[in-house]
Parts: structure tokens; sequence; C-alpha cells
């Protein structure tokens, strides 16, 4: 397996990647109704992994808040194109909420009781809660324009909150190993599971923005 600073690099060229593809997207075809959120969730993404391993090697506060905060802004974008993309208001109160308590978890857990583990904790509970409201947000996508897109939307959905649900478990048991090795395996692991993730969702939104525009051109 690559050490967890070559994954890094992989996953984060794979992100910019599909994040560039839909930048373009974005900026052409205009027609498509293609949320700029999910260029954007792709861009910010891996920046909780680029950010967060500087500021480990630096042993800097101040850059591991920026690196959890940008982080957990890139899921969130995303996760709000969804809500674009099947035309639901803006829930200022729920996000302003729901950021005030992330940055206040990770504030604690940087300068108050200092721990990487309960950095992780707090981000994790944070995409478990983002990941249930765009499944909430997914019911919205009408199945029959969407037979495929609307069933893998779900699935990807659900995927992310499986994952969180578990390294939330893992953490509160201890599970995870406190020597060098074991630290880099389990890193490795964490991010070949983000990397699968992303690239399944990123699949999913060019499956839904496609059979937008089929339903669409079909009705005319």
């Amino acid at each position: 397996m690559l050490d967890p600073l070559s994954l890094i690099v992989l996953h984060t060229v794979m992100m910019w990647s599909i994040a560039a593809a839909f930048w373009m997207v974005y900026a052409i075809e205009k027609g498509w109704e293609f949320p700029w959120q999910w260029a954007a969730g792709f861009t910010l993404m891996p920046l909780i992994m680029v950010i967060g391993g500087l500021a480990e090697q630096l042993d800097h506060d101040g850059l591991r808040v920026l690196g959890f905060f940008i982080g957990m802004l890139g899921p969130l974008i995303m996760i709000d194109g969804i809500r674009v993309f099947v035309r639901q208001p803006l829930p200022l109160m729920l996000y302003g909420l729901g950021i005030t308590a992330f940055t206040i978890g990770i504030l604690v857990e940087t300068y108050v009781l200092p721990s990487l583990s309960g950095r992780f904790l707090v981000f994790q509970v944070g995409v478990l809660v983002g990941s249930v409201y765009g499944i909430w947000l997914i019911r919205f996508i009408p199945g029959e324009d969407h037979a495929l897109g609307r069933p893998l939307a779900f699935a990807t959905g659900v995927m992310p909150i499986l994952a969180a649900i578990l390294q939330i478990g893992a953490t509160l048991a201890g599970a995870y190993g406190s020597s060098p090795d074991e630290m880099a395996a389990e890193t490795s692991m964490l991010i070949l599971a983000a990397t699968v993730i992303a690239v399944v969702k990123a699949v999913d939104k060019v499956v839904l923005v496609a059979e937008r525009m089929s339903a669409k051109i079909g009705r005319e």
C-alpha cells in the first residue's frame, strides 16, 4: 500500500481534476443547471488533508483549525449543491447553527483539550449530520426523471453516513493504533475510502445532470 503522503497527493490530484471538469461544465453549459457548489466542493475537500498534514508537520494550531474548517466546507457545499439542484430554499438558520457548532468543537479540541482524534471525531459528526441532511434533500429528486440518478444518489449519500458511523465508533472505542506504523496504515485506509466515495459521488452528479437534460429534451 502507498504511504499516506503519496495517497494524499493522489487524492488531491483526482479531486482537483474532477473539480476542473465540473468548473468547465458549469462555465460552458449553462442550460444544464449544473450547481457551482459541486465544483467548489471537489475543490475544497482535499484541503483538510493538505493543510492538516502541513499543520501536523509544523505543529501549528492555526493551520489545524483552518484545515478542518475548510475541509468541512467541502462536503457541506457539495450537499448544498443538491439543495440547489432540487430547488429547495436556503436554510440559513440550520447552516449557521451547524457551522457554529462545528467551529466551537474544532476550537475546543485544538486549544482547550488538544486532541487529533477529537478533531477527527468532530469532523466525522459534522459529516454525519450533513449527510443525513443530504439524504433528506435527495427525496425531492423526481423519480420519473431520474430512474438511475435518484437511487444512485441515495446509495452514495448513505456511504459517507456509514463511514462516519464506523469511524466515530472506532474513535470512541479507542480502536485506532498509536504506533507510527499503525497510524500510517489507518490513515492510508481512510484516504482510500474518502477517494472512492468522492469518485462515486462525482459519477452520480454527472448522471443526475444528464438525466435532467434528457428529461427536459423529451418534454420539448
